[in-house]
């Protein structure tokens, strides 16, 4: 949550942070649930490239 940014975007609000993940979690027992998951997973590698990639371009 911190790595995303959520704590500092939410004011470290932990009801609207747990309210956001039963969403989550609702979305991914829908009908296109695994369809989903394969969108969160590849913007998450996307951005875990991205970092490396600036990491590794630093001194």
């Amino acid at each position: 949550m911190q790595k995303a940014g959520l704590v500092d975007l939410t004011r470290d609000d932990r009801a609207a942070l747990y309210g956001a993940f039963l969403t989550l979690a609702a979305m991914l027992k829908a009908e296109d649930g695994e369809h989903t998951l394969a969108l969160w997973r590849r913007g998450g590698k996307r951005a875990f490239e991205v970092e490396a990639e600036g990491k590794n371009g630093q001194s």
